[in-house]
């Protein structure tokens, strides 16, 4: 018996239960019982899964394609006098301009269209900001524009979070999503590709004036998921993560001298820092699982390690630094997140600050596991407010220029 509630998302975890297994997409759990045969379900699937009455997993469905935020630069008509199909010249969320051609059937704005003057009718709005879905072989399936068709459309598609304004007065006052940097309207048809980028917050300066509009395709989000800035320079910054503690160990350096290492993850990358002769890291009070930045001597050897933060002392170490500032974080509780947004509240149940943070560097600390209790995972090993409620995860979040570079979770 299903009824009508259905969930789509990528599998982000596969876990083993006495009776079947739990299937975890948007960092929820559904369980799907044994008697279903679904058995090459695994994580990184695309997936549709529908529930029965008692929320649990009737049918399973695999997703096959890809889907990504795109600029569609132009839209013509195949050559060919026997295709019905369009071409489309579009910069993705890559970073790469893209030509690909349409399906026979492509749906714009939940409606299916079969006759190509038609769609160009419908995407007489291009150039413009879209989401786009693809098959296997690149072929253009599905493209869902700012414009909003009640009739086959539902709060969750692509719409115009903030009208396009000019001359602001830009303020790294918050997190936002990749960012598209895209040529005027009147000059984007003929623009070099190399005039097109896709950029992160950490190269956006303050005050400066910008031009710019904002997107998101998730209602529930309430934040910028994609920006776009017009006639926009950009500049550059290099960003120096800390590091989270695993382990101190006692190795011999070059000189034949026995020195302390911290043994532990500077964003996904795993280090061995061994400290200058003479310099103690457990002396000073570094412990596993805490979070420290290193100082070096001329010489490039470490002979200062500075605590940042202890979750053990978690009321001496507040969130820190002017989030418009190169270096600052935020601590606080996981009240919830919904693709690739963490909302952070430091009281379970609410938030104050909301983060895009797809493909930033996620460490985990677990004190449940028997050794290696730091790693590198996914931002969906954190327990949210919306899931697990009273449970949340505390999370660490760094920021270069209100930039998210690094989350720390502890469960």
């Amino acid at each position: 018996e299903v009824n009508a509630e259905q969930v789509a998302g990528t599998v982000s975890g596969v876990e083993k239960t006495d009776n079947g297994r739990n299937i975890i997409i948007e960092s929820i759990k559904y369980f799907m019982p044994d008697k279903l045969d679904a058995k090459d379900c695994k994580v990184g699937d695309n997936v549709t899964i529908y529930l029965d009455t008692k929320g649990e997993i009737a049918y399973i469905q695999q997703n096959f394609g890809s889907a990504y935020a795109a600029y569609l630069v132009n839209a013509i008509k195949n050559e060919n006098v026997f295709s019905n199909n369009l071409k489309i010249k579009m910069f993705t969320e890559s970073g790469k301009m893209v030509y690909a051609e349409t399906a026979d059937k492509l749906k714009i704005d939940g409606k299916v269209y079969d006759d190509a003057s038609k769609e160009i009718s419908v995407l007489s709005s291009v150039p413009t900001f879209a989401m786009v879905k693809t098959t296997n072989e690149g072929i253009i399936k599905e493209i869902d524009t700012p414009y909003f068709n009640s009739e086959y459309e539902t709060k969750d598609s692509l719409s115009v979070s903030s009208e396009r304004q000019r001359n602001l007065l830009y303020k790294s006052s918050g997190t936002i999503g990749p960012i598209f940097v895209i040529p005027d309207e009147s000059v984007v048809q003929t623009a070099e590709d190399s005039d097109f980028a896709v950029i992160g917050m950490n190269q956006v300066s303050n005050d400066i004036r910008v031009d710019a509009e904002t997107y998101k395709i998730r209602d529930r989000v309430g934040i910028e998921q994609y920006v776009i800035l017009r006639n926009f320079t950009r500049y550059y910054y290099i960003n120096d993560l800390p590091i989270v503690v695993d382990e101190i160990s006692t190795v011999i350096n070059d000189e034949g001298c026995s020195v302390e290492c911290i043994e532990g993850y500077q964003g996904s990358n795993k280090v061995s820092l061994p400290a200058k002769e003479g310099y103690s890291y457990t002396q000073n009070g570094v412990k596993p699982h805490m979070v420290v930045s290193i100082r070096r001597d001329n010489g490039g050897e470490i002979n200062n390690c500075v605590i940042i933060y202890d979750v053990d002392n978690k009321d001496k170490y507040a969130s820190q630094g002017d989030q418009n500032a190169a270096y600052a974080f935020r601590i606080g509780y996981a009240t919830d997140m919904l693709d690739g947004v963490i909302k952070v509240g430091t009281d379970i149940g609410g938030f104050d600050f909301a983060a895009n943070i797809s493909d930033v560097p996620v460490v985990v600390v677990d004190r449940e596991l028997d050794k290696k209790q730091v790693y590198a995972g996914t931002i969906n090993e954190a327990q949210t407010y919306y899931n697990t409620q009273d449970n949340c995860s505390s999370v660490v979040v760094f920021l270069k220029w209100a930039s998210p570079k690094m989350i720390i979770v502890y469960k």
